[in-house]
């Protein structure tokens, strides 16, 4: 065999040296583009660990065993590739930076890039006897051809590959021991004096990971990423559709009317705040339903944006998947106004919806003049996925879920997206929703990816929990001043017999003298309670529609009942 492959199949044989060298590339040139203000490692020193890590990830896939699969699917246990991979960038890293620690990291992000994000402890005695077949194997069989190819990906660094595989060799043959007892060590005692570096720690090792997992798979499936060049640094003014709206909708937009005097001024203050400026990260937008934070934090990101000729990426996120389409429409209406055809040609280009329920179906060059039909084709829905996924658009409107995920989470799918996280404009909305036994984590994790990975992030609500606390967070209004308005008391709160509690049937009895013979919502607090209280209201009030809206519904079901302007029960 002449050549050593990374993939292989009819429409796709890709020489590995290729390959490695364009995932350490695409790799290095992500962290390259990022601002960041790390404290625990220089950034130059990041970029070449990405560039390493690039390299390292598939070292595995030079042994006969590997290519015999590869080409000919004759699968065993030596042809795996990732332990010893993981073992490589190991070995890679520690000559490069002399670090333990930053050595751990890239054997933990190349052992698991196929998998899930794990301890370097997990499962590492169980394969690591095949190593020594591995190398064996490579010494053996390969060693001129994996020369040749590192020599060529190292050339920039002060040192070749035959030193790199004497110090495995080491490894795997002397002080496979000596290495499971070091990671034990740095995992239960590496320490910071200042607990945000441990945060900073693991953004870190996320954004590795994900710089690498995302460029993999991407190159894997040959993906041309260009659909999405100039996406994020369009501005959208959301100003300029306002005004649009008043001339169109003169009457719903009247700037006398009490409720639009109140918004118009709530806009101007967010954006006239004097400290909305780049070097601040961490902002809190608090004010009533119905002032118009959704127009309010769009434009707060789009200011934002400014500050970045090279633009900035805005993630808006919402707790729950019911909420996202109307935010969605409202987001669609002011960038199709900004950018007409631009943007109805390639939408997704611009805006992403995404959740789980919602297909990724990327919509490029739409013929305007004619109905579009979206591809039934498996391999163009994947690919479309696969990019879709990463959150390269511009806007991107999604779930708490999501977003989470993306940030603390671990699994493979939700981290190829960090990496695009990173420096981007989060808006929070509704932010009171996320259990305050995470307020603790989320806000730390928030803190850290806002300073030190110069992410701008805008908490959003009506009632601000105390997640983030200190200086460092900028009011964007004063909290207090338009709860306070006339204007927004429009809630009359009777509390019924001192809260004492009451069975069903009380209640029932209740609900039956007093209800007002229109239209009422009734929430419970249990889907069971929710079905029980519908079988009673259905029978009792026969002359009305009753409906139950709970997730026992298809969201498509549950949609259409939600529309419908009758009474009903949740």
């Amino acid at each position: 065999m002449n050549e050593l492959y990374s993939h292989y199949s009819k429409s796709n044989q890709k020489k590995l040296y290729l390959h490695l060298k364009n995932i350490a590339n695409k790799s290095e040139e992500k962290i390259k583009n990022k601002d960041l203000d790390l404290t625990i490692i220089e950034k130059d020193k990041l970029i070449e660990i990405s560039y390493l890590i690039g390299i390292a990830h598939d070292f595995g896939k030079t042994t006969t065993f590997f290519q015999n699969y590869l080409i000919h699917g004759e699968d065993d246990q030596c042809s795996h590739h990732g332990l010893i991979s993981a073992l490589f960038g190991y070995v890679l890293v520690n000559k490069y930076y002399d670090n333990e620690l930053f050595s751990m990291i890239a054997y933990m992000v190349i052992k698991r890039h196929h998998g899930n994000l794990e301890s370097p402890l997990e499962k590492m005695t169980e394969t690591f006897n095949d190593t020594k077949q591995q190398l064996d194997n490579i010494i053996k069989v390969n060693q001129s051809k994996v020369k040749n190819i590192y020599n060529k990906l190292l050339v920039k660094f002060n040192f070749n590959f035959e030193d790199v595989l004497v110090n495995l060799e080491k490894i795997i043959y002397d002080e496979e021991d000596e290495l499971i007892d070091k990671f034990r060590e740095i995992v239960w005692f590496e320490k910071f004096d200042d607990n945000d570096e441990a945060v900073e720690l693991f953004l870190i090792t996320q954004l590795l990971y994900s710089v690498l997992i995302d460029s993999d798979k991407k190159d894997a499936a040959q993906i041309d990423n260009s659909y999405f060049k100039g996406a994020i640094e369009k501005r959208i003014n959301v100003e300029d559709y306002i005004e649009n709206c008043r001339k169109e909708e003169p009457e719903k937009f009247d700037v006398n009317k009490l409720i639009n005097k109140a918004r118009n001024e709530f806009l101007a203050e967010v954006l006239d705040n004097s400290q909305l400026q780049k070097d601040n990260y961490l902002y809190s937008l608090t004010a009533p339903t119905g002032i118009g934070k959704t127009f309010a934090s769009f434009a707060f990101a789009n200011k934002v944006k400014k500050f970045y000729p090279e633009g900035r990426r805005v993630i808006y996120c919402l707790p729950f998947t019911s909420i996202i389409d109307q935010n969605y429409e409202i987001f669609e209406e002011i960038i199709d106004f900004n950018l007409t055809e631009e943007y109805r040609k390639n939408p997704t280009k611009y805006l992403l919806r995404h959740h789980y329920l919602t297909p990724l179906i990327l919509k490029k060059d739409v013929d305007l003049d004619k109905d579009s039909e979206e591809t039934k084709q498996l391999d163009k829905y994947m690919d479309d996925k696969l990019l879709l996924e990463s959150w390269e658009s511009a806007n991107i409107v999604t779930t708490f879920v999501q977003i989470f995920e993306s940030i603390i989470g671990n699994r493979n799918s939700s981290l190829k997206k960090f990496h695009n996280i990173v420096n981007s404009i989060v808006i929070l909305d509704e932010v009171q929703n996320i259990p305050p036994k995470y307020y603790r984590i989320v806000g730390k994790v928030l803190k850290v990816l806002a300073k030190r990975f110069k992410t701008h992030i805008l908490l959003l609500t009506a009632t601000q929990p105390e997640m983030i606390k200190g200086e460092n967070v900028v009011s964007l209004v004063d909290d207090q001043k338009y709860a306070e308005a006339d204007i927004f008391d429009r809630v009359k709160l009777e509390i019924i017999d001192n809260l004492k509690e009451k069975t069903l049937d009380e209640f029932i009895d209740y609900f039956d003298e007093n209800f007002n013979s229109k239209s009422s919502l009734i929430v419970c607090n249990t889907i069971k309670s929710a079905l029980n209280l519908f079988e009673i209201i259905n029978d009792l009030f026969y002359d009305y529609e009753v409906f139950s809206l709970t997730t026992y519904q298809t969201p498509v079901d549950r949609n259409k009942k939600s529309n419908c302007n009758l009474y009903t029960i949740d």
